[in-house]
């Protein structure tokens, strides 16, 4: 259901933020969007607008917002990532080391994220407790795919370069499709935020390690520490296990849930998206915790590994939070001008966050 509780298609659950063991339902909630008029060929402008409306409401409200009938195929979210696992995250490390650059393509493993440099990349981070494997366009030639080789001379299954590329494709669909109807509900030109959009987007599959129960209470890991998006929008495809959560609003320093849904894409704004639409959108600080529930592990209680797909929209090589969306009457400056810290927009400054 959607913050109007008209909007969730019929068979969705009212998805809302559950607070801690006693699950109290609060005010604030995550909306669920039909994008299915919005992407109907029969052109109707009513129902598209209305579409465009309830996404941009919800990224104003809470930063995000689920979206369904969105025209990724499941069978691709499904495939991508399953051609990959367990081979893919469960080869051992000197195997996979090839597909480890100074860039973020290929596999990023436990304890490595994608920094600036060769130097930091050596750099362990006992707190980062996932693993990745990174793509994005076969058109990027300044940061090539970095491939695995595919059984049977290799580790992952076939089809699993030719699944993660056409799982790409469709991302990168929908991303356009969605900066349409941001467009739309601001009285933009549609084609306005093709500016912002670039080959340097990525596709990531996820795991996030099973942990120790109490290594996670002692405060000794975590999974995913608070961060905002550094980009424009980035589309979560969540698997069964709970972990993501977003702060409140209203009160920093608390977190709640954000669940699974099944069928939808899990849609956030980033920090160049708010910058750019002077407060129109919200990107909002989220993490990944660990869920309520434990497996046994040698008689010891461990959290489970999570598993998600994250398609990161980039800005391109010359975008500004000013070229992506200049000014309106309506919707006032908010921010200072940054225009002179160019590291930070550029995708290889956003790449290294």
């Amino acid at each position: 259901m959607g913050a109007d509780g008209k909007d969730a298609p019929r068979g969705l659950p009212q998805v809302v933020f559950l607070s801690g063991r006693h699950h109290h339902r609060l005010k604030m909630k995550i909306p669920v969007v039909d994008f299915a008029p919005f992407l109907d060929k029969a052109d109707d402008a009513a129902a598209r607008q209305a579409v465009a409306d309830k996404l941009l409401a919800a990224l104003h409200e809470t930063g995000f917002v689920y979206v369904v009938n969105h025209g990724v195929e499941q069978a691709a979210v499904e495939t991508a990532p399953d051609s990959g696992s367990p081979s893919l995250f469960g080869t051992k490390l000197l195997a996979l080391r090839p597909a480890m650059q100074p860039y973020p393509r290929g596999f990023l493993c436990v304890g490595r994220r994608d920094r600036a440099t060769p130097a930091e990349l050596a750099l362990p981070d006992p707190t980062d407790m996932k693993e990745s494997f990174v793509l994005g366009s076969k058109d990027n030639a300044g940061m090539p795919n970095i491939w695995l080789d595919e059984k049977p001379d290799g580790l992952v299954e076939t089809g699993f370069r030719a699944s993660c590329l056409g799982l790409y494709e469709q991302c990168h669909a929908l991303e356009s499709a969605v900066f349409r109807g941001l467009a739309l509900a601001l009285g933009l030109p549609d084609d306005h935020f093709a500016v912002g959009t670039s080959s340097e987007n990525d596709l990531r599959l996820v795991r996030y390690h099973p942990v120790p129960a109490s290594a996670i209470a002692a405060g000794l890991i975590t999974r995913a520490a608070a961060h905002t998006t550094p980009g424009a929008l980035q589309l979560t495809f969540q698997r069964d296990v709970e972990g993501l959560e977003v702060e409140d609003p209203e009160k920093p320093g608390v977190f709640h849930p954000i669940l699974p849904v099944p069928g939808a894409v899990l849609l956030n704004a980033g920090d160049m998206l708010q910058r750019g639409s002077r407060g129109a959108v919200r990107s909002a600080v989220h993490r990944v915790g660990a869920p309520a529930g434990t497996v046994e592990v040698n008689g010891a209680p461990w959290k489970p590994q999570r598993l998600e797909i994250v398609y990161n929209c980039v800005p391109a090589e010359d975008a500004r939070p000013q070229h992506i969306m200049r000014s309106r009457n309506s919707c006032p400056a908010s921010y200072v001008s940054i225009s002179h810290v160019k590291p930070y927009w550029c995708p290889h400054g956003l790449l290294q966050r």
